[in-house]
């Protein structure tokens, strides 16, 4: 826990499940290892926006995290950033109607045996926006169409694009204006505590 910033152990520690606090635990220590591999300072000064996003305080750097099952993901950009990343499973297919009309369309006709991953290719791409949009430009999930060309969105300076991390999980990441990557940097458990362990022998407080 001495590597988490004290925004970070304050989240962990609201959650009541053990494994949700695991996981957030684990998303904080990724967090602090992109920080580094980004040239960043994981101990700046950060603001939690009224929805509970943190930032810098002083507004160089956004960055955005998620967490599902076994998988957690980290964003760092100089302009907003939303990530997403979702565990594919059975789902009750009736929460579709909240979505956009077009969204609700493409949805039917998708094969049904591929429905349920198509679900999730729209939810992961609402949730990376929603984080990555400022509190007043969210709309309802109804309003937005986050699959088709959006003339009708209002907000074409944002990218979104879903990746296929494994047949169990979809990610997806949204950026305000910038180019999203073409890969996913992947690091497992093992070698995220060797790096972050290694960081504090060569900066110790």
């Amino acid at each position: 826990m001495a590597l988490l910033p004290a925004w970070r152990r304050e989240r962990a520690a609201g959650l009541r499940r053990l494994a949700s606090q695991e996981e957030s635990i684990w998303t904080g220590l990724l967090w602090r290892y992109a920080m580094e591999e980004n040239g960043l300072d994981p101990d700046m000064p950060i603001s939690i926006l009224p929805a509970g996003k943190p930032t810098a305080a002083d507004g160089e750097a956004f960055f955005s995290l998620s967490n599902s099952g076994s998988l957690a993901l980290c964003a760092i950009g100089s302009k907003p950033v939303g990530v997403d990343v979702q565990q594919v499973k059975a789902v009750n297919l009736s929460i579709a109607r909240r979505f956009h009309p077009g969204e609700r369309e493409w949805l039917d006709v998708q094969p049904e045996e591929e429905r349920e991953r198509a679900f999730f290719r729209i939810w992961t791409r609402k949730e990376a926006w929603v984080k990555a949009v400022s509190d007043e430009e969210i709309l309802s999930l109804s309003q937005t169409d986050v699959i088709h060309p959006l003339p009708d969105w209002g907000f074409m300076d944002y990218n979104v694009i879903v990746k296929n991390v494994s047949s169990q999980y979809l990610a997806a990441l949204c950026s305000q204006g910038e180019a999203l990557p073409a890969a996913l940097t992947k690091i497992r458990p093992e070698a995220l505590l060797t790096a972050l362990g290694r960081e504090k022998e060569e900066n110790p407080s």
